[in-house]
Order: structure tokens, then sequence, then C-alpha cells
């Protein structure tokens, strides 16, 4: 789907893949699975209760919030220019996590991380062995991920 000025919202769908291309307006996805590949320019990118095998998320000046269920060997990378990315993960997720920001905050609640290193502007860690991938990059933007409660 491209569009110019809209607001896209997808419920209780599979797809693979699915491309979402936008400059204004929002998108939102939930209760769905899938591979997703959304790019907007002015827009914020919302999926809630999304299994993915595959994502690619990046947003030019808009917010991403992705509430990710489990799904193994995950491949995800996640940009944002001028927004904040907020991520909430299922406790079963087996993912390793890379985070790059340059002027932002890093805010990283998962009890049961392992192999952590951090240090100004970036986080690396893995959970539950780590057999997937999630990079994260925000320019202008705070990062925060949690596992799910």
């Amino acid at each position: 789907m491209d569009a110019d000025d809209a607001n896209a919202v997808i419920s209780g769908s599979g797809f693979s893949p699915c491309r979402i291309t936008m400059e204004d307006g929002s998108v939102r996805i939930r209760d769905s699975e899938g591979d997703f590949e959304v790019g907007v320019e002015d827009a914020d990118i919302e999926l809630y209760r999304v299994s993915a095998r595959s994502l690619e998320l990046e947003s030019e000046d808009g917010d991403i919030e992705l509430d990710l269920l489990g799904q193994p060997a995950l491949e995800a990378e996640i940009r944002t220019a001028d927004g904040d990315v907020e991520i909430v993960l299922e406790r079963s997720i087996s993912v390793t996590i890379s985070v790059d920001v340059t002027d932002g905050r890093i805010s990283v609640d998962l009890p049961e991380a392992e192999d952590v290193r951090e240090g100004r502007g970036w986080w690396h860690g893995s959970l539950s062995g780590g057999s997937g991938s999630m990079k994260i990059r925000t320019i202008d933007g705070s990062v925060e991920i949690r596992q799910a409660r």
C-alpha cells in the first residue's frame, strides 16, 4: 500500500509480506502476523500484539511502538530520525538486541537479558539465547524496551 496523506488500520490479518509506505498519517497494525515493511515520513507506526518473522520499520518524523509476540528467528530493523521507539517483548522471544542512539536516552527493563553491554548512546544484549536479531537506531529520539508483564 502506498499513500500520501492517510491513516492505515489493519487488524486480525496475516501477511507475507506486507509493505506500507506513506508520507503523512499513521499506520496501526493489531493482532496480526507476517512479514512487515513499513516506511513513513511524517507519521507514527504502531504494531500491537504482532507476531513477525521479519520487520523493517522506518519513520523520518514519528514515533514507533511495537508490542511483539514470541517468534523464532525474528529479523528486525527499526529506524527513526526524529521520534521515539517503544518496544514491549513477550517473555518467550529469543533475540539479540542492538540499540544505537545519537541524541536520546536508552531505557531497558529486561530482567532476563544476557550478555549485556552498554555505553553512552548504545546497548546490546540477548534474550533466551538470542536466535533472532533486532537492530534499533534513532538519531533524535529515545528508546524504551521492556518485557511484557
